[in-house]
């Protein structure tokens, strides 16, 4: 809420103006949701027993209440939620291609939940993405070694306790799939709706 002034400040005054008016700016900079970017780096995802997950970076500074980051903001597997609600979860990535003829071509990713904090981990979102030439590198074209790049969105409305923890992994038959973490194309995030 701005400030009005109905008498012009005298030099005195001028602080105590300024001051309030940084006091209001700041109380209002937390928020209700997370969103998390691709690294866009060789370093994009980590082993955690035998599942790939992929890791975020943080890329706005405000507070995101009602979350931590694990294991931190800049290398970023799982968001932990803190209170009970309603939230809307989702995770894009860039898949492009894929390292081995002799696999699935239809790839993706999925969003996992873990229930507290040695609870069952399961799947609650999966995409599914079959790219154009089965994956494969385009033969016959003027650049060497082109292949398709597609992104798979998907979101969902889930009730979540304290302590749950949501990652994006790759499935395991996805293993020799490419994928592009620039962050424009890969994102991770959550919303307290209620």
């Amino acid at each position: 809420m701005p400030t009005f002034l109905h008498e012009t400040p005298t030099p005195t005054q001028i602080p105590n103006v300024l001051k309030r008016r940084k006091r209001n700016t700041t109380r209002h900079a937390t928020t209700n949701f997370i969103h998390l970017i691709g690294k866009g780096s060789s370093d994009s995802t980590t082993q955690v027993g035998d599942t790939i997950i992929f890791k975020w970076q943080k890329r706005e500074h405000r507070r995101a209440e009602g979350f931590t980051l694990l294991p931190n903001a800049q290398d970023t597997s799982s968001i932990k939620i803190l209170n009970s609600g309603v939230y809307l979860v989702y995770s894009q990535v860039a898949v492009h291609g894929r390292s081995n003829n002799n696999v699935q071509f239809y790839c993706s990713h999925n969003m996992q939940l873990k229930k507290g904090q040695n609870g069952p981990t399961s799947n609650i979102l999966s995409s599914l993405l079959t790219q154009d030439n089965r994956g494969l590198e385009y033969l016959n074209m003027s650049v060497n070694g082109l292949k398709p790049l597609d992104t798979q969105l998907h979101m969902g409305v889930f009730f979540l306790l304290p302590e749950d923890e949501l990652s994006v992994r790759i499935p395991p038959s996805c293993a020799s799939t490419n994928y592009s973490t620039v962050a424009e194309n890969s994102y991770f995030g959550v919303v307290k709706i209620g």
